[in-house]
C-alpha cells in the first residue's frame, strides 16, 4: 500500500500595465480562450489598506486614473515548490495573458469588493489591420471582395 505525498504549490500572479511602474498583486485571475475566438481575460485587484498595520493603502488607489481603455496589460505567473511530487515548477516568472485594457469597474461578491480590469488578447489588435472586417467598414466587407472574385457582366 503506497501512501500519498502532500504536495505544496505557491505562487504570484501580477498584472503589468504599460505606463505604470508598479506591478499589482491579483487576487483572482480568469481567462477564456474559446475556438474562434479573440481570448479575454479579467483580474481582480484588492483594495483597501494592508491588513498589517491598516495604513498602507492598496497600489490601485494611487494609480486607478491609469487604466486606461487600450492600454498594454500583461499578466505574470510566477510559481514556487513542486507541482508534482519531487517535480518542481518551470524557474522564474512565465508571461501568461498579454493584451490591452478593455474596461474595468467593481465587483462586490460575498462582502468583498475588487476593482476588475478586463483584458482582451493582442489578437485583438490584427482585428483593427488593413484588412476588410465587419469592425473595420460600416458596410458589409463583402460588397469590396465580390467584384474581385467574379467578373462583371457586360
Amino acid at each position: 500500500m503506497a501512501l500519498t505525498s502532500l504536495v505544496r504549490s505557491e505562487f504570484s500572479v501580477e498584472l503589468e500595465v504599460d505606463g505604470i511602474t508598479d506591478r499589482f498583486q491579483v487576487a483572482n485571475f480568469e481567462s477564456h480562450w474559446g475556438m474562434n475566438e479573440i481570448p479575454i481575460a479579467t483580474c481582480a485587484l484588492g483594495i483597501g489598506r494592508e491588513a498589517e498595520d491598516g495604513l498602507v493603502t492598496a497600489k490601485i488607489h494611487s494609480n486607478i486614473t491609469e487604466f486606461k481603455i487600450m492600454r498594454k496589460a500583461k499578466v505574470f505567473f510566477t510559481p514556487f515548490g513542486d507541482w508534482d511530487d519531487g517535480v518542481p515548477w518551470p524557474g522564474g516568472e512565465q508571461l501568461v495573458f498579454e493584451g490591452r485594457i478593455t474596461g474595468t469597474g467593481f465587483q462586490k461578491q460575498d462582502g468583498s469588493v475588487q476593482f476588475v480590469v478586463h483584458i482582451i488578447h493582442w489578437l485583438s489588435d490584427l482585428d483593427f489591420s488593413s484588412a476588410l472586417t465587419t469592425r473595420s467598414h460600416p458596410t458589409n466587407p463583402a460588397q469590396y471582395t465580390f467584384p474581385a472574385l467574379v467578373e462583371p457582366l457586360v
